[in-house]
């Protein structure tokens, strides 16, 4: 009987030494993807691109535009295909407001889905797809100003860096309604612009 009884207990010991290893790492992994969601957003679109023709910000010309009404300050970011070749966008950008000394102010993001939900843009050389940037004012006065802009395009790794000396964009405070910066997914240029006003 002495063989028997070894036997189980070495049953024992295999099937239970895994569950007797606990780990927080499950946790730590949802902490991670909700702290980054929208760079994680950016890696699976890039991902999903079995023929590898997504836009890579050195496909891509930027150039913004500023207007607004009703205290909404709206930043118009045109994309330009400046490569040989065609290539494609889909999804929301990452964007970054830098201050005078190169720091990213703490203004909080929010993907705008209307007017324009995300879809496949293409884009064939010299063809342009648009982002739509919108804030509100500073009521209570700026706290800070953002000189810079970054938009780094969906899927790729390197941003594109624009000047906003005509449109300096004020940082507001952290619980402020005016430190709330909306961004649309991209957009085709024969879609209707969106209007400054739709952000809330």
């Amino acid at each position: 009987m002495r063989p028997v009884v070894v036997l189980v207990i070495s049953i024992m010991l295999v099937v239970e030494s895994p569950v007797a290893q606990p780990t927080d790492s499950g946790s730590a992994a949802a902490r991670t993807l909700g702290s980054a969601s929208r760079a994680s957003r950016a890696q699976t679109s890039s991902g999903e691109r079995p023929d590898e023709n997504g836009c890579q910000s050195s496909d891509l010309h930027a150039a913004i535009e500023a207007n607004g009404a009703g205290g909404w300050l709206m930043l118009a970011v045109q994309l330009e295909n400046t490569s040989s070749t065609p290539c494609y966008l889909t999804g929301y950008p990452k964007v970054a407001l830098l201050d005078g000394t190169g720091t990213e102010l703490p203004f909080a993001y929010m993907d705008q889905p209307t007017p324009h939900l995300p879809m496949r843009i293409e884009l064939s050389p010299g063809s342009v797809a648009n982002v739509t940037i919108t804030k509100y004012r500073c009521d209570q006065g700026d706290l800070a100003i953002a000189n810079t802009i970054q938009v780094t395009p969906p899927g790729a790794a390197t941003p594109l860096e624009m000047n906003l000396s005509g449109a300096a964009l004020g940082f507001c405070g952290t619980a402020a309604p005016g430190s709330t910066v909306y961004i649309t997914p991209v957009w085709a240029a024969s879609q209707e612009t969106p209007s400054a006003s739709t952000s809330s």
